[in-house]
Parts: C-alpha cells; structure tokens; sequence
C-alpha cells in the first residue's frame, strides 16, 4: 500500500484518539462532544483529500478513490472518537 494511502488513515487515527480523549477529559457532552467528532472527521477528509493532489489519471477515478479515502477516514476518525468516549468518559469498556 502507498504512503498516499497510508497517511490519511495515519492522520484519521490519530485525530480520533487525540480528540476522543480530550473530549472524555474534559468530560463533554452534548453538542460540544458532536461539535469535536464533527471536527475530527472533516479534518480527517481534508486529509484524505490532500492526498490525491498530483496523481496522474483519469478524471473518474480520481473522484471513486477520493471519495472512498474521504469516507473511510472520516468514519475511522468518528468511530475511534467514539470508542473513546464510551471507554473513558462513560466508562463502558465492553462497548467501546
């Protein structure tokens, strides 16, 4: 697998972890908890969309790979944000 590949997933990961963990620090709730997973993930897009700047083909599928890559991060970031905060904040290890 590329380094292309590789680093938006990098970047998801470590969003989801870092922000997870603040937020259960900081014991959020509500709409500030939504507000920092919404964060995350769309930062984690960014990423993966950066991410095909510069690669040579064609038009289509470019679009199919940056939409898969988007997601894929955005959902890896929400879904580790939430594993935290169910860990760590509300204190449910066997959902997290």
């Amino acid at each position: 697998m590329s380094d292309r590949a590789m680093i938006p997933l990098a970047i998801a990961g470590m969003l989801g972890f870092i922000c997870g963990l603040l937020a259960s620090v900081l014991q959020l709730t509500g709409g500030s908890a939504v507000t920092v997973g919404l964060i995350a993930a769309v930062v984690s897009a960014g990423a993966a969309l950066a991410s095909i700047v510069g690669v040579r083909a064609e038009r289509g599928e470019i679009t199919i790979v940056a939409l898969l890559r988007a997601g894929l991060a955005a959902t890896l970031a929400v879904f580790l944000y939430a594993g935290m905060l169910a860990f760590l904040r509300d204190g449910k290890p066997l959902i997290a």
